[in-house]
């Protein structure tokens, strides 16, 4: 089963299943999985539906298909037997778009208004092309143009038709509701437009606008929310396939102690305000008692924020939250008035949140605390992933990492079971004093926690360390000195 659409109204979900024979369906919270009436056939999918739900369009063996309140039929076709397809429909559902055989030889971008009559969307050429995207106002269409093997991401505005981007994958994929932004995809990268940026790569505007993009490579955008602001789509972060979803925010996530292995356990004071230009951003801890958020909050005039947890359970299993410079010690909400920044138009408040020490689910490989940040006028929930403290073994004396096995290796080798292991060796000083193998100690601390940092992205500042022999006085050691 895939879900292919959403409407603007966020209640209803279309796509395709297949069981025996190829399935369209419309799903809603009151009505649950409904199956649209079709044909028998090996080929049929839902791709688009209306703001309220009423209709759905996409193809079926074939043919370009419309549903009307869960009933369907054939949209008309410029030539009779060839084949077409709808991909997108308006919010009020007069306007779908999507691709059909003109003169009997050419696929283009095709139209189809409330009574079912079929034309091009620009017409004139035999190069290919085909729409897949509309805004919810029915005035803009995106799509497809090209000829031999080079497409262009094209957008299509009454008469006019406008190049966003070239290459052998281009296309636009969705449009917001009054065509004023447009996402797609483009020789393997997401690429975002406006009026005023023109077609930019999604990646780097979001990153100008303060968006934390370390590891990310977005290759397509293939949904954006009604106003713009939200746009989701495939790719990677550091190497695995990813779904992703860009939510830019008044609110800010940093590391408030990225530096905390480098210093004993007893000197560090995360709880320090982290400058304003400083801090690296994360969207998560480690559950270790002690790593810090600091949760900076942005507005554009004076404004009152309040933070609480919201998840519930007590300290030790959520998490603490205080005003920044202050210890969190409590789940108790907090309300900060916020501050101008020097002499700009800007105003934040700082809050920091603490990691909680316990992982509450031992057979959850990520857990999610969820925060509610207020203001009088708006409420956004703040979600911090918490995974488990990165895991050091440490083998013995005269010995190396390879002593670990069983178990042990499993934990190490295998990268998708919530656990992070880091197999330290010193093989080669293991035989020599204590003082001297300690400094083996630090760096073992400080790669397992950059690693763990930068892959999970999260701040951390603990070790679960597990020794055998040599290597379970070695800490002691290092931490008495």
């Amino acid at each position: 089963m895939h879900a292919l659409d959403v409407s603007a109204s966020g209640t209803y979900v279309v796509g395709g299943a297949f069981d025996k024979t190829a399935t369209p369906f419309l799903w809603s919270e009151t009505g649950g999985t409904q199956r649209l009436t079709t044909p028998i056939a090996f080929s049929a999918s839902a791709n688009g539906v209306s703001a309220n739900g009423a209709i759905v369009v996409g193809g079926v063996s074939g043919k370009a298909y419309r549903w009307i309140s869960g009933t369907g039929a054939e949209l008309k076709m410029p030539v009779a037997g060839e084949s077409a397809e709808a991909f997108a429909v308006s919010d009020d559902g007069s306007v779908i778009v999507g691709r059909a055989m003109f003169r009997g030889l050419y696929t283009r971008a095709a139209s189809w208004d409330a009574a079912g009559n079929v034309m091009e969307i620009k017409s004139g050429s035999n190069e290919y092309s085909s729409a897949y995207a509309i805004s919810g106002d029915g005035k803009t269409s995106g799509g497809a143009t090209g000829s031999g093997g080079l497409m262009r991401a094209t957008l299509w505005q009454g008469a006019a038709e406008l190049t966003l981007q070239s290459g052998i994958d281009a296309r636009v994929n969705a449009i917001n509701r009054d065509g004023s932004v447009a996402v797609g995809q483009a020789g393997g990268r997401a690429f975002y437009w406006t009026k005023n940026t023109g077609a930019v790569d999604l990646l780097t505007y979001f990153m100008s606008q303060g968006v934390h993009t370390e590891g990310w490579v977005l290759n397509s955008a293939n949904a954006i929310s009604a106003d713009g602001r939200y746009v989701a789509g495939s790719g990677s972060h550091f190497g695995r396939p990813r779904a992703w979803l860009i939510r830019p925010s008044q609110v800010e996530l940093l590391d408030a102690m990225p530096f905390a292995a480098r210093i004993m356990p007893h000197e560090v004071r995360p709880d320090r305000e982290v400058p304003r230009t400083k801090g690296i951003p994360r969207t998560g801890v480690s559950a270790d008692g002690s790593a810090r958020l600091l949760i900076r909050c942005k507005s554009r005039s004076p404004t009152q924020f309040t933070l609480r947890i919201d998840t519930q359970g007590g300290v030790e299993s959520t998490g603490a939250i205080a005003k920044a410079g202050i210890r969190p010690v409590s789940n108790v909400p907090v309300t900060i008035d916020a501050e101008q920044v020097g002499a700009t138009s800007e105003y934040d408040a700082q809050f920091v949140y603490r990691a909680p020490t316990n992982y509450a689910d031992p057979n959850a490989d990520e857990i999610v605390v969820e925060l509610l940040l207020s203001t009088q006028s708006t409420d956004e929930r703040i979600p911090i992933r918490i995974r488990r403290p990165v895991v050091v073994l440490a083998h013995g004396l005269r010995s190396s990492r390879e002593t670990w096995s069983g178990e042990f290796r499993r934990f190490a080798d295998d990268k998708d079971d919530g656990f992070e292991v880091y197999l330290m060796d010193y093989s080669a000083t293991s035989a020599e004093r204590f003082i001297d193998n300690v400094i083996r100690v630090v760096a073992a601390i400080d790669h397992a926690l950059s690693t763990h940092r930068v892959v999970n992205d999260i701040a951390a500042s603990k070790v679960d360390w597990v020794g055998h022999s040599m290597g379970a006085i070695l800490p002691r050691v290092y931490y008495r000195l």
